[in-house]
């Protein structure tokens, strides 16, 4: 059995500080020593900046809203993950960061079943009296 390794990591890039002191926030995704990174779209003054718990310092409401949108990041990655190996695929780091921005069209893609009971909830049909034992 391979061991396999999987980090999210969040930080600032400090090479791209806006005249204001504000940095982009990014993601790294290290699998199996593969790295893939992304921006997050948001920004934060480099002094707001907490390294070791890779969050927004303070407890006011930008500090808050931030926080709780790195933490919904981190969950769709770790969604769009078992997502990735319930449909079989071998997991990379580039991968992952495809499946979270969207990029893979198979995981848009509906199964037959989830087409049926999409169809028969639209006409109100109950789905278990199609299921056949």
């Amino acid at each position: 059995m391979v061991r396999s390794s999987f980090s999210i990591l969040f930080f600032i890039r400090e090479s791209k500080v806006r005249k204001n002191g504000n940095a982009p926030i990014e993601v790294i995704i290290t699998i199996n020593g593969e790295r893939c990174s992304f921006s997050t779209g948001k920004q934060v003054h480099i002094d707001k900046w907490d390294k070791t718990k890779q969050q927004i310092k303070g407890k006011d409401e930008e500090a808050k809203s931030l926080n709780n949108y790195l933490k919904a990041v981190k969950a769709k990655l770790y969604q769009k993950e078992a997502e990735l190996l319930d449909r079989g695929f071998i997991i990379t780091a580039k991968l992952l960061c495809e499946a979270f921005q969207e990029k893979i069209e198979s995981l848009k893609e509906k199964s037959l079943f989830e087409v049926f009971t999409e169809h028969c909830i639209i006409r109100s049909i109950p789905t278990q009296c199609f299921l056949l034992n």
